[in-house]
């Protein structure tokens, strides 16, 4: 979360879910599966707060966090150079632990719509094969439990032209964005982009409630995705390629 420290739904959303479990609620999630949580990527871009970082958006009300680092890097654009700190320390993180899921939250830029919440995830032939199954097989649920919960949800887009009507483009990047550089190595990454002009506590609900059905929806039988994983990586062992750069 807070990847880009102004769009901070995810940290508040991560953190209540952290008190929930804390409080014994959703214990058979913790039977079932290992949670790596970063609650403020970007420090440095987080302790930067401004009500004009993020003027458009709504809320929190004492103002927002920077886009980036102290010394300018957007870490959203480091994955493949690795140049951050704070990027070679994530990197780090996952070749220890070896996570079969990532996501990453942010909030829009002011595309407007009548969704609280969007999502997207890098499809075939950008992830493998077996990735991209378990997505689409497992994603949907997440989306209709989401929006039983509440939360009106639909794909994230992005305007060519203010007009509509002049269509749009879904995507979530390249190998340099987190949701692009992760199902490179293997993972399904689900990127998450919450409506900026929703207010923020409807936003935080909102990334709660998806982060709730997508923990459910992999906890209902954890070796489907395991075995996922594991087949993108036998092809990749096979090559003779790392998993991970060094």
């Amino acid at each position: 979360c807070a990847i880009h420290a102004g769009e901070v739904d995810g940290t508040d959303a991560t953190l209540a879910l952290l008190r929930d479990l804390a409080l014994g609620r959703h214990r058979e999630l913790l039977d079932r599966l290992v949670l790596l949580i970063v609650p403020i990527y970007n420090v440095d871009g987080h302790e930067r707060v401004s009500p004009y970082n993020r003027p458009n958006q709504d809320g929190p009300r004492s103002g927002m966090g920077f886009r980036t680092t102290a010394n300018g890097l957007d870490l959203n654009r480091d994955f493949l150079k690795l140049d951050a700190a704070e990027s070679r320390a994530l990197v780090g993180l996952v070749n220890r632990w070896r996570p079969d899921l990532h996501v990453d939250v942010h909030v829009t830029d002011g595309v407007d719509h009548d969704w609280t919440l969007t999502y997207a995830w890098a499809e075939p032939p950008q992830a493998p094969a077996e990735v991209g199954a378990w997505l689409a097989a497992h994603m949907p649920r997440v989306v209709v439990d989401t929006e039983a919960a509440g939360f009106r949800s639909g794909p994230y887009v992005d305007l060519f032209d203010p007009d509509p009507s002049k269509g749009f483009s879904s995507v979530v990047g390249g190998g340099r964005f987190s949701t692009g550089y992760f199902p490179l190595r293997g993972r399904p990454s689900v990127l998450v982009e919450m409506h900026s002009y929703k207010p923020y506590e409807r936003r935080v609900a909102g990334v709660h409630a998806f982060l709730a059905a997508l923990l459910a929806e992999v906890a209902r039988d954890p070796g489907v995705l395991r075995a996922a994983v594991r087949q993108a990586d036998a092809r990749t062992s096979a090559l003779g390629r790392p998993d991970a750069p060094p």
